[in-house]
């Protein structure tokens, strides 16, 4: 998950460098991702360092709305 959570970052950046995306779209998807991260510290903290598959899937689904709101303010 580490990966994608970097990789979402490098996209955001490259968005907001090359004027596709504004301050203000790039700090509501950075928030959103916050927010993913807090809950996955969370949960892990939870459950020994681990994440259940429920959660695992969870998180899954919220990354993916967070990369679809990325690809779409770079395209809009």
């Amino acid at each position: 998950m580490g990966a994608r959570r970097e990789n979402q970052q490098d996209r955001i950046a490259s968005g907001v460098a090359s004027g596709k995306m504004s301050a203000g779209q790039a700090a509501k998807v950075e928030n959103g991702e916050a927010g993913i991260n807090k809950e996955v510290h969370a949960d892990r903290s939870a459950n020994g360092g681990k994440l259940t598959p429920t959660e695992k899937k969870q998180v899954n689904s919220q990354q993916n709305k967070a990369s679809k709101q990325i690809y779409k303010d770079k395209h809009s």
